[in-house]
């Protein structure tokens, strides 16, 4: 008896944990050491991680504001959808030439892409993705983040970049929004304003990238959009039409986080020992390669053409 409470108190011990720590790596990690500490995972971890993660994406919307982004200029909305489409084309390209597994591979170019480890949670479920694939991605792309913390400010000051500029760079190249306000507001406050609102704009790329999956990946006379895709968008729609009060927006986005946090832990708890075992190098040289790409593309465009960051 003494076992099975003992059994049933280390999930909760460690998700107490994940949820105090804030972190998604710390949350990830945390999951996999009780699954591997367990040796077998829970039946509630994968109904409810699901669930968990579902609604987390669905409270994201609410950050979402259109009508901001539409207030960028011209030149910053065509380097960003050119960043966007030239790294999932560049991402394909890659995947055809290293092979990496194929699930893994396209969520990693998506999240490299667009928005990091919440394109990677988003449009897991839509491709049905395991939950080996989902950690591995998750866990290279928190990885390149803490290293882009590091590295972009000092390099932004090194090359001399403005702070449109580096605010830009940041925006458009580091893969979560986290991440980027992290470094833009290590650079300058003019830089972590302009990080935000491009952010954004990259952000709602999601939108109609997880249409277009949800279309071609949908199963015979099944809905073309999950429901939770539906109530992801409504989210999005009320924010842009809605002056929703500020109190609603945090609490809004304390839940979508706490829930995110939870959602990684169950993602964690569903990985065994055989699953670390097929790890693909082949992903991690693509995700490399690819963040690499999109990082000096970026870089490259802002210091030849100075109009795009209005200098």
């Amino acid at each position: 008896m003494g076992l099975i409470r003992s059994s049933a108190a280390l999930p909760f011990a460690g998700l107490a944990l994940a949820l105090a720590v804030q972190s998604p790596i710390v949350a990830l990690f945390l999951g996999l050491a009780v699954a591997l500490g367990q040796g077998s995972t829970p039946r509630y971890a994968a109904p409810w991680g699901s669930r968990a993660l579902q609604g987390a994406i669905v409270l994201l919307g609410f950050g979402l504001n259109a009508q901001e982004v539409l207030a960028l200029g011209q030149g910053t909305l065509l380097l960003t959808a050119g960043t966007v489409l030239g790294v999932l084309a560049a991402g394909f390209l890659l995947w055809r030439l290293l092979q990496p597994p194929r699930t893994q591979g396209a969520l990693l170019s998506a999240g490299t892409a667009i928005c990091g480890g919440t394109t990677i949670a988003t449009l897991a479920p839509v491709l049905r993705a395991k939950p080996e694939d989902t950690a591995t991605c998750l866990a290279l792309v928190f990885l390149m983040n803490a290293v882009a913390v590091l590295v972009y400010p000092a390099l932004g000051t090194q090359l001399a970049l403005s702070d449109m500029q580096f605010g830009l760079w940041a925006a458009l190249s580091i893969h979560d929004t986290a991440s980027v306000l992290a470094a833009a507001a290590s650079f300058s406050p003019e830089a972590l304003e302009t990080a935000t609102v491009v952010k954004l704009g990259r952000t709602l790329w999601l939108i109609p990238l997880t249409l277009v999956a949800s279309a071609l990946t949908r199963r015979r006379g099944a809905s073309p959009f999950p429901p939770f895709i539906l109530f992801f968008l409504a989210a999005v729609m009320l924010r842009t039409l809605l002056p929703l009060g500020p109190d609603f927006l945090s609490a809004t986005a304390l839940a979508s986080k706490t829930l995110l946090l939870g959602a990684l832990f169950l993602i964690g708890m569903q990985i065994d020992r055989e699953a670390i075992r097929t790890l693909s190098p082949r992903l991690w040289a693509q995700g490399l390669l690819l963040w690499l790409l999109a990082s000096g593309a970026v870089l490259t465009a802002l210091l030849l053409v100075p109009g795009l960051s209005g200098a």
